[in-house]
């Protein structure tokens, strides 16, 4: 019986890592769980959540993933690398910066902890330092996914596209389905202006996950190309969907903050006549804040009902 068990457990870890290597961070949200309920106590599922969960932006609930990841094994490699990841979304780069420390001396020659290096230098606008951390990690692991496709980002931002489509080719070699490389090939074919093929890299993204911000923002890059103003309303919608149900309440009621300021001060100085148009833009917006989603919703399903797998992917 312990021996099925730890066989499941395994299983549903192993099924988790694969899910979110391709973006499928729902369903490895669930796979999680599953562990959690026959073992709550297990430090990799802890860990693995709070990865997913920062990548979806719910910060709070991931921090405290990590916090029980390493409650549960304080020298855990998994736990402090999900701490690293959960507390550079949230712009923490101080603590980050010393759960980073203890990485590299749990594990000095690992390339995926040089990869989070990059990702904290660059944060922290030490750019300078971030090809070396990505060299040093494809010396490590040359064969790395997630280096070559975090290089071709690194050379497609500085303008070097050549390098960057370079990248982008061997990660999808590897993965023809993986997530970031799929945006990063979208990008660059953006670049070039082959529209159809970046739509289509696009789609493929989406299909691995709907949600993933960086597909959505290329796909509003994309519609901007073709439509200046739908650009825009895609642009808008992808971003508020970035920052989820929290982040968004937030925004609203700024917003809510500022039309009542607004329609105050008009009145104090003698500019009655413009409070009628400051309400009828906030009550449009109250209007568009409750079908928009549904709107931007439908608009993504019809775009990825044309998805067509390419014979060179």
């Amino acid at each position: 019986m312990w021996c099925s068990e730890m066989f499941e457990l395994d299983r549903l870890l192993d099924q988790a890592h694969n899910l979110m290597r391709l973006g499928r961070l729902d369903q490895a949200i669930d796979c999680l769980r599953q562990a959690l309920a026959q073992a709550p106590d297990l430090t990799e599922a802890h860990a693995l959540l709070a990865h997913c969960l920062a990548n979806q932006k719910r910060l709070a609930a991931s921090r405290y993933e990590a916090g029980l990841a390493l409650a549960s094994d304080p020298d855990s490699i998994t736990a402090h690398h999900a701490m690293v990841v959960v507390l550079m979304a949230s712009r923490k780069l101080k603590e980050a910066e010393h759960h980073l420390e203890v990485l590299f001396g749990l594990l000095p020659e690992a390339a995926d902890l040089y990869l989070l290096r990059a990702q904290l230098l660059t944060l922290q606008n030490r750019k300078t330092d971030v090809l070396q951390c990505l060299e040093m990690a494809r010396a490590l692991e040359p064969e790395n996914i997630e280096v070559l496709v975090d290089l071709g980002e690194y050379h497609l931002a500085r303008g070097d596209k050549d390098q960057a489509w370079l990248f982008a080719r061997q990660a999808l070699e590897q993965e023809p389905e993986y997530q970031s490389a799929l945006v990063l090939m979208g990008y660059l074919q953006l670049a070039q202006g082959d529209l159809d093929d970046a739509t289509q890299s696009c789609h493929w993204a989406l299909r691995q996950d709907p949600t993933d911000a960086g597909a959505l923002r290329l796909l509003a890059s994309i519609k901007a190309r073709r439509n200046p103003f739908l650009g825009l309303w895609w642009r808008y919608n992808a971003k508020m969907s970035t920052f989820g149900d929290t982040g968004s309440i937030t925004i609203l009621l700024g917003l809510f903050f500022c039309y009542r300021i607004s329609a105050i001060f008009v009145e104090q100085i003698g500019r009655a006549e413009l409070a009628g148009p400051i309400n009828i833009l906030w009550l449009c917006l109250c209007v568009y804040t409750w079908v928009g989603p549904e709107l931007f919703r439908r608009s993504l399903r019809k775009e990825m009902e044309t998805v067509l797998l390419r014979d060179d992917f």
